[in-house]
């Protein structure tokens, strides 16, 4: 019966070794890699579950839109409101610059999804207004 040189045994057991190890380290590699992109689907899911609370809530959209159009310095705006279905149409045939300027400054620094904005201008101080808001 032949036997097994022990130095062939100890040759591959180092060389299970290294290979063991490589496949540990490919294995930590890709975990950590894995978990990183994790992090980021949850910090996307997270911001976009936050977005859907705020753009989402209907009835706070108009309660807030109606206090933006009843606002005391938009009187002579002559501002028209339609609601049709999911969307809030908004139009002013005639308004100052400084309403206009209230009114957009007003949209702009509040939550809502606006959907399309076209404003021309009359002359030097007045303008027309056409707005789309999605609810």
């Amino acid at each position: 019966m032949s036997r097994i040189h022990p130095l062939y045994i100890a040759l591959f057991l180092i060389a299970f070794m290294i290979i063991l190890g490589v496949k540990i380290s490919q294995a930590r590699t890709s975990l950590h890699e894995e978990k990183s992109e994790f992090q980021k689907a949850s910090e996307i899911s997270y911001e976009i579950s936050k977005l859907k609370d705020i753009y989402d809530n209907k009835e706070k959209t108009l309660n807030s839109l109606g206090a933006v159009l009843k606002h005391p310095s938009l009187k002579d705006a002559l501002l028209e409101q339609k609601v049709v279905a999911q969307k809030v149409y908004i139009s002013s045939k005639g308004m100052k610059k400084n309403d206009l300027d209230f009114f957009i400054s007003k949209l702009l620094n509040g939550s809502y999804a606006i959907v399309s904005l076209e404003i021309k201008a009359k002359n030097q101080e007045e303008a027309s207004l056409k707005m789309e808001i999605a609810l």
